[in-house]
């Protein structure tokens, strides 16, 4: 029995599909296993420990601003923005909180 050409086709275009599947889940199979961290444990040697250690001790600068409840204005004027925006900080516009 002989096939025709779009019998032939049908099957080449199958295995092909077939073939890139697999390919696919090889793929994504190696990314996942590759991200699995959950036999991973953290070693710290002598010499990772003291700098670690001396950073932990070092006192932190509190930056936060208290600020009283109620209505406040929050952001910045447009000279502001202007200026971040030129020196690559995230600048919001002025608006009102009421919190």
């Amino acid at each position: 029995m002989k096939r025709s050409e779009s019998d032939v086709l049908r099957i080449v275009d199958r295995v092909v599909t077939l073939l890139l599947g697999l390919a696919v889940l090889l793929v994504v199979a190696s990314v996942a296993w590759g991200l699995d961290l959950q036999d991973s444990t953290d070693e710290w040697t002598t010499e990772g420990k003291r700098p670690a250690m001396e950073r932990a001790a070092l006192r932190t600068n509190n930056l936060m601003v208290r600020i009283s409840a109620g209505e406040f204005l929050m952001g910045s004027t447009r000279q502001a923005s202007t200026l971040g925006t030129e020196v690559g900080t995230v600048v919001s516009s002025r608006r009102t909180i009421d919190h």
